[in-house]
């Protein structure tokens, strides 16, 4: 039985182009909003939807973070894209100094910084997505404005790939993390997400644990809870030591937290090129 998976922006975006690393054969489906896609799975019990979760140059997607606390919904594996942030023209014939406005999300323009820092004259324009970006600018077919986006963007929208590699650093990763409402048994890595006391060395107790037990902390993030000033929940990557148990390690935590949720067991993502 095919399932759908879901994925943020128009055919082109980075994220619909980690759906179809992680699986090439089953139908896909755009969606404009990261909360959609979390709705739509949460109502399916068979389908996916693709998240992106950071970035090795800008970041946490914070809204990601949020609603996986809001929704009870699972990661069941991640995808590691390489991103090659292009960009994209109606063609190659004229100067970057006649580019009057670009678009793109503003992740692209974050992890492009150096480039527009040398281009000032360049006025950036937030979107939805790289992909819309592309896809509007072919049909206005404006010839002295530009799109930040993936090489797949300019190939589906007939746009012309004037420069490639616009990003601060060639090691530009971005992790998506795969969703679902069933909970994965199996894997080397898992996601969980907490919350402890508001007194001196809560988190200290909890992180001392993971490492006495040999789990390896690879991501650590946290987002503050509503209604409680300056306290936060952690989210936290583990992977685990041989014969570990993130199950066992998760009970082990319940008396040292307020609240713990396995979020994921997953397996690690290679990287693959855009």
């Amino acid at each position: 039985m095919k399932n759908t998976i879901t994925y943020f922006g128009l055919p082109g975006s980075f994220s619909n182009i980690a759906a179809e690393k992680f699986n090439n054969t089953n139908d896909l489906l755009s969606c404009v909003s990261l909360e959609e896609i979390f709705q739509r799975i949460g109502k399916s019990e068979n389908d996916l939807g693709v998240i992106p979760i950071e970035n090795t140059l800008h970041g946490r997607v914070v809204e990601s973070y949020d609603l996986l606390n809001k929704y009870h919904l699972f990661i069941t594996n991640e995808v590691v894209l390489r991103i090659n942030h292009c960009l994209l023209t109606i063609n190659n014939e004229i100067s970057v100094d006649e580019i009057k406005s670009c678009f793109s999300h503003y992740q692209a323009f974050a992890q492009c910084e150096n480039f527009f820092g040398k281009h000032p004259g360049i006025i950036q324009i937030i979107v939805n997505d790289t992909a819309t970006a592309a896809r509007d600018l072919s049909k206005t077919g404006d010839s002295t404005s530009a799109v930040v986006g993936s090489k797949k963007a300019g190939e589906i929208y007939g746009l012309t790939i004037y420069k490639e590699h616009l990003e601060n650093h060639r090691d530009n990763f971005t992790r998506f993390a795969v969703i679902s409402r069933r909970l994965k048994k199996d894997g080397e890595k898992a996601s969980i997400l907490f919350s402890v006391k508001h007194v001196p060395g809560s988190l200290s107790h909890v992180l001392s644990s993971i490492a006495s037990k040999n789990f390896n902390l690879t991501t650590i993030e946290s987002r503050p809870i509503e209604g409680k000033p300056w306290e936060y929940r952690f989210f936290v990557d583990l992977i685990k030591p041989e014969n570990g148990n993130f199950n066992t390690l998760v009970e082990g935590l319940e008396d040292k937290c307020e609240s713990v949720k396995l979020l994921g067991i997953y397996s690690q993502s290679p990287v693959y090129e855009t």
